[in-house]
């Protein structure tokens, strides 16, 4: 049999060639903010370039800066603004990918005001028979209001329960950015330093549910000029909400394509199997010439990646993904910072 990541980009290629096709969630609005537009239909991607379209739907005056995405169900998914601190966004689709209904609110319950700021990336765990949702705020800093010295953005790391009823009820860890810099020296100088300048920023999260760890994606600091992600294990995984239930373990350095520029972590999904994970890429910093990327990884400590055989257009900053399913058939759902979504027939 072919090896994890070799299988997965064939079956990709495949997907692009013989039609994959980007689910486009609403005609683009020429006027912002004026009402609903029809969904559209399904168009093929051209030239293996995924192109981003809009929500229905923006999030008040704004765009809905989507990073992270995960799937609760058959054409269910649920993402997050990392400008809503207090909600995650229910998305549900058609059984050909089309919006369904419109952008619904899901309250962090038992969350409490001004406990985590940019919430960045999801995951989805199934631990004793219940579904949780864990959810990474990036860590990092941010400038300090008329000169002043910049501060750490509150950087609580979530567990969320699902509900039978679909509510969230949210336990926050507010001492794990603490915890996280000094079980981890490899991202330990950067703690105090602001992210466009190579400062600790976490923008991706996945779940290892063989090695009951969650995989947290460092967009910066780099090692050795290679992207990282940290396992950190639970001890016991429906235990404590608690730094004392966590483990550190050795970052693992992802052994991508050298690009025009550095490149850090932007998202993590876990295949529906929990073999292996899709990564997605892009540039370090705003100074760096680096695109989107997906790759596959095994999920192995020598960090060895496939590379994906397409590209997102340029104007989208594809910072969340998801495998999953819509209408029985597997889907990798794609949303864009910049307020669309996708999905990647497979």
């Amino acid at each position: 049999m072919l090896p994890f990541g070799i299988r997965l980009s064939v079956l990709f290629v495949l997907a692009v060639t013989l039609s994959v096709a980007i689910v486009e969630g609403a005609q683009k609005s020429k006027k912002k903010g004026k009402g609903k537009e029809p969904a559209a239909a399904a168009v093929p991607v051209q030239g293996n370039v995924v192109t981003p379209v809009p929500f229905r739907e923006r999030n008040g005056k704004d765009v809905f800066n989507a990073s992270g995405i995960v799937a609760l169900g058959d054409s269910h998914f649920v993402f997050v603004d990392n400008n809503t601190n207090d909600a995650l966004l229910e998305l549900r689709l058609t059984p050909d990918g089309k919006q369904a209904t419109p952008i619904a609110r899901l309250p962090l319950r038992g969350l409490a005001p001004g406990t985590v700021d940019d919430i960045e990336d999801l995951a989805l765990a199934e631990i004793d028979g219940r579904k949780y949702i864990f959810a990474t705020p990036s860590f990092s800093m941010k400038a300090g209001k008329k000169g002043a010295k910049d501060v750490v953005r509150p950087s609580a790391l979530l567990r969320i329960a699902v509900a039978d009823d679909g509510t969230l009820n949210t336990e926050a860890m507010t001492d794990f950015r603490d915890w996280f810099v000094k079980s981890v020296p490899a991202i330990a100088a950067a703690a105090t330093v602001d992210p466009e300048s190579g400062g600790l920023n976490v923008e991706g999260l996945g779940w290892d549910a063989k090695q009951q760890t969650l995989l947290i994606g460092v967009r910066t600091p780099l090692v050795d000029q290679l992207p990282i992600i940290v396992p950190v294990r639970l001890k016991v995984p429906a235990g404590p909400w608690t730094t004392s239930n966590l483990e550190a373990l050795a970052p693992i350095k992802l052994l991508v394509d050298r690009g025009p520029g550095a490149q850090g972590v932007r998202g993590v999904a876990t295949r529906l199997d929990g073999k292996g994970f899709l990564v997605v890429v892009a540039n370090a910093t705003s100074k760096d010439n680096a695109p989107f990327a997906v790759y596959a990884w095994d999920g192995l400590d020598g960090g060895n990646v496939s590379k994906f055989p397409h590209a997102f257009a340029d104007r989208m900053k594809a910072e969340g993904l998801t495998i999953g399913t819509v209408g029985g058939r597997q889907v990798v759902v794609v949303v864009d910072d910049g307020g669309g979504f996708g999905v990647v027939w497979l």
